[in-house]
């Protein structure tokens, strides 16, 4: 994730280090700071911490340039809150945010132990109980190993080692180590900037943490001749913006070389930077042991084995979980404890390795049997490989040994409802598309893995409890400021409770004035009162705010969200419309959507509604008829709605 700034001062961090060495070079002393567990959540990777004893995690983000809370997780936490400098501002996705400054009197990070320490707040919720990120500034100061596939990262204070390789690890285990040379890092960029080579073209990228997936802009897409419409190029997702781009090869340090592989490339230039066209993310990070050396401004990484950037979930659905290539991987240095096998399972998953995942989560079960987490994160891997009833089973367990685990409770709700409606039963597994996918399990349709059961959504389905008393549960307990209300609130819509979804809508609204999910969270309220039929002025109000974020800015003709969002905002824009007897007005929403998605559905439903209004009969028909040939039944919807032909 990239962070930009103007005009702010560092504040850095004192930090404890246990006085233990380990040799890199001649002459050259490292001090290593106690292991810091890496728990990967989603292509993100987190680590435990406390803020003035709120038990919390935080993002391992080395592309944001410092440290950042966001608002909803500062309030419920109680902190002080102070105004930022004259001229800070934080770039994000609803443009240049002024940040506020919380002080927090205690920091611990896993192991370690700071004192006061201070968090730009204006940052989004990162969902799945992540308050916030953990920035460049204590990067900047102290080297770091980052060792994602086995859960752990470390800090090292350096003494004498201007010189020399500093992956220690790497002649133990025999294995090759290369090197990318960093551009000198000021406080107005700290970010970790480097040259890469894609297809002979040299790119300047970031290597971010904090970005799930590796990305390459369209700009260094085009001249390095993989733009969109060259031969291979496919697109992901609906957004229009995003597409998988076979690249020959990818050349990074001075010896490793990726051939014959895919990467994404990205519409939105804006999020790179100036002078930036690509950033090397967690896949990487997953797939490599990498040291930071701050004295020396180089990366130091050897290779784990497997994939590298072409984590792609229906290749990895054929290969039915096979064991990646990793004969050059490095073994566990210690016999690893329930712990460790956890976090190494959940780096297997983020690797689409879901048998290597599901065996290391059962050996961390197996060992700590009354642990509610390692049944949850074993839930989420097997629902994610497509097995909904072990799944299911583990969340039952989860909530049995936690019953304030809320996010079990969720998962447990939404797979009993997909399954009782017969929807097939596979998350969305891509990282490429719904980069933080795992907050809860996607409800569209797509195949399952190889070997899944055919059955399994009966087996789930039969007996099954009421979901919606889970939801009630996390309801009354949840924290008003909680990021699972918006969640919580897609989930009583999906079951027709339109009050307490708004309800949910407004918490989270009230809360996260700040955050780029701002657009999405103002559609979904619109949309629960446009069903409802209740403040159906107030629901207009709601698509209007939606659509001014979303749509067309002042510096660019191009909309800010892709169609895949639009056109279903003026589809319920449209249906509010019809309620309001705006029949012209929801006509011209419904042309406008079908123009953006011509295969919606919803947009030619509420279009022939409208023309049967206005008693336009022949076309009327038709776009019942299209409607129902792209959705069948979906006038059983739309009549359980009182909006009936």
């Amino acid at each position: 994730m990239l962070i930009s700034c103007k005009r702010f001062r560092w504040i850095l961090l004192p930090l404890a280090l246990c006085a233990f060495a380990a040799g890199a070079a001649a002459q050259c002393r490292l001090v290593q700071s106690p292991p810091i567990p890496v728990t990967m959540m989603g292509w993100r990777p987190t680590i435990p911490a406390e803020l003035d004893g709120h038990k919390t995690r935080l993002l391992v983000d080395t592309g944001a340039f410092f440290d950042t809370l966001s608002p909803a997780e500062a309030a419920q936490f109680n902190l002080p809150l102070s105004a930022a400098p004259y001229g800070a501002y934080i770039t994000g996705g609803l443009g240049n945010l002024v940040p506020k400054i919380a002080s927090v009197r205690s920091l611990s990070v896993g192991p370690l132990s700071f004192g006061a320490a201070t968090f730009l707040v204006a940052a989004n919720d990162l969902g799945n109980g992540i308050s916030g990120v953990l920035g460049q500034n204590l990067y900047q100061v102290l080297d770091v190993e980052f060792d994602f596939a086995n859960g752990v990262m470390r800090f090292y204070h350096a003494t004498d080692c201007d010189q020399g390789s500093m992956a220690y690890w790497a002649k133990a285990t025999g294995q090759s180590v290369s090197v990318v040379n960093l551009e000198e890092r000021q406080p107005s960029n700290p970010h970790l900037l480097g040259t890469v080579r894609v297809n002979g073209h040299v790119i300047h990228a970031i290597f971010d943490t904090g970005a799930p997936t590796s990305l390459l802009s369209l700009a260094a897409a085009r001249a390095v001749g993989v733009a969109p419409g060259s031969a291979g190029l496919v697109p992901v997702g609906t957004s229009g913006k995003l597409w998988s781009a076979p690249i020959d090869e990818i050349a990074i340090g001075d010896s490793e070389k990726i051939e014959h592989t895919h990467i994404l490339v990205d519409d939105e230039n804006f999020r790179f930077g100036f002078g930036v066209w690509m950033f090397i993310g967690a896949d990487f990070f997953l797939s490599h042991r990498v040291y930071l050396s701050t004295s020396q401004s180089k990366l130091y990484f050897t290779y784990n084995g497997g994939r590298v950037f072409d984590l792609d979930p229906a290749d990895a659905a054929q290969r039915g979980g096979q064991t990646a290539d990793a004969t050059t991987a490095p073994a566990h240095p210690t016999s690893p404890d329930a712990d460790d096998l956890m976090r190494r399972g959940t780096a297997h998953a983020d690797r689409l390795e879901f048998q290597q995942a599901i065996a290391d989560l059962t050996q961390a079960c197996n060992l700590a049997p009354r642990n509610a987490e390692y049944r949850y994160q074993r839930g989420i891997v097997y629902w994610r490989y497509g097995q909904p009833v072990p799944a299911l089973q583990d969340f039952d367990a989860a909530v049995e040994l936690d019953p304030g685990n809320f996010q079990a409770r969720l998962w447990r709700a939404e797979i009993r409802l997909i399954t009782q409606e017969g929807r097939t039963v596979q998350a969305d597994t891509d990282p490429r598309i719904g980069l933080s996918s795992v907050d809860r399990p996607a409800s569209k349709e797509r195949p399952g893995p190889a070997g899944a059961d055919p059955s399994a959504a009966s087996k789930v389905a039969a007996g099954a409890a009421d979901p919606k008393a889970d939801l009630d549960t996390v309801d009354r307990q949840a924290p008003a400021e909680a990021d699972m209300r918006l969640t919580l609130g897609r989930v009583y819509e999906d079951i027709g409770q339109y009050t307490r979804a708004i309800h949910q809508y407004d918490l989270w609204i009230a809360n996260h004035g700040q955050d780029y999910r701002l657009a999405e969270a103002f559609t979904w309220r619109c949309g629960a009162r446009v069903q409802a039929n209740v403040d159906v002025d107030r629901a207009l109000k709601d698509c209007n705010r939606a659509y001014d974020l979303m749509g067309v800015s002042f510096w660019s003709s191009k909309p800010r969200w892709p169609a895949s969002w639009i056109a279903p905002l003026l589809c319920t824009r449209s249906l509010g419309d019809l309620r309001r007897g705006n029949i012209k007005g929801a006509i011209a929403d419904d042309d406008a959507a079908i123009k953006l998605l011509p295969t919606d559905a919803d947009a030619f439903y509420a279009r022939g509604l409208a023309e049967l209004r206005e008693g336009l009969e022949t076309p009327g028909q038709t776009d019942l008829a299209a409607a129902r040939k792209l959705q069948p039944g979906i006038g059983d919807r739309y009549a359980g709605m009182g909006l009936a032909p």
